[in-house]
């Protein structure tokens, strides 16, 4: 398999563990890889300095639709960055900005998006959002939603959640493997092995072991509580402490959780995410 495997997903939809484990899996090594020394077969499409030479400026002053011309060619280079599969991760949805694509088909190999519970989504945005759950549930209701362009990411199109889960979901094909993020935290081993399969690698079973533990959410948040999180940004405690599920009940009022329900009842449905009672 050669081009871009897009490790693809709304934010905060559990895309770290997802590239934890094929980090572990590909890497090999006994003592484990840690999310922030990934080798060079995985990268960030949002990280500006692909973009340095592609645009006449820098990403930050050059306008959006220079951004969005640019990013073809990006993604382009990305996959010829590896001899084979270049594992990319992305929050962008599967569409187009001015006319250009936000995924290049032409490069693409495949793609593995990661699911969530929007409940649980919205409690793992607090941290960005000033720990206010309603402007958490604005963004993942805003048909409109991009990312900020900072000093090392480009912004990316997220539109709302259910567009965005509807843009990679609702026109199956084989080169697209869809997983449930709750699925990893029942059955880490076998929702790993449907990617796996899915990828066809044919790993010993010793070499998939070592991936199952080294890239498990445990095992990050011990090498976080040591090491660190490169990503961090304003999580109070560890990146990884946030990704249980079922929180929202402690933190989102019933007001709240029926805003974030109601426009996204649909999706919600299709992965069996409505809580009783509602």
């Amino acid at each position: 398999m050669s081009g871009i495997v897009w490790l693809a997903s709304y934010p905060e939809s559990g895309n770290k563990l997802t590239q934890s484990l094929l980090h572990n899996l590909i890497s090999g090594r006994p003592e484990g890889r840690y999310i922030n020394k990934f080798q060079k077969s995985f990268h960030f499409e949002a990280n500006s300095e692909w973009y340095e030479d592609k645009v006449v400026g820098t990403p930050q002053t050059v306008t959006p639709e220079l951004l969005a011309q640019a990013r073809p060619k990006v993604q382009e280079a990305l996959a010829n960055l590896n001899p084979g599969s270049s594992f990319v991760s992305t929050h962008n949805c599967l569409g187009a900005l001015y006319g250009q694509p936000l995924i290049n088909a032409a490069v693409t190999a495949a793609a593995i998006y990661t699911v969530r519970n929007p409940l649980d989504v919205a409690v793992s945005m607090l941290p960005y959002f000033n720990q206010d759950p309603d402007l958490v549930i604005k963004q993942l209701n805003n048909a409109q939603a991009m990312t900020n362009v900072t000093d090392h990411h480009v912004p990316e199109v997220l539109s709302s959640w259910s567009a965005h889960v509807a843009s990679w979901v609702n026109k199956p094909n084989k080169i697209l493997h869809v997983v449930r993020y709750e699925d990893f935290l029942t059955d880490l081993a076998g929702t790993f092995q449907g990617i796996v399969d899915f990828l066809k690698l044919s790993p010993e079973e010793d070499r998939m072991a070592r991936a199952l533990k080294n890239g498990s959410i445990e095992a990050s948040l011990q090498h976080e509580q040591t090491g660190g999180f490169s990503e961090l940004r304003r999580f109070d405690g560890a990146f990884f402490q946030h990704a249980s599920q079922g929180r929202w009940r402690e933190l989102l009022s019933d007001d709240q959780v029926q805003q974030i329900i109601s426009p996204h009842r649909a999706m919600m449905e299709k992965f069996n995410y409505i809580p009783d009672g509602y």
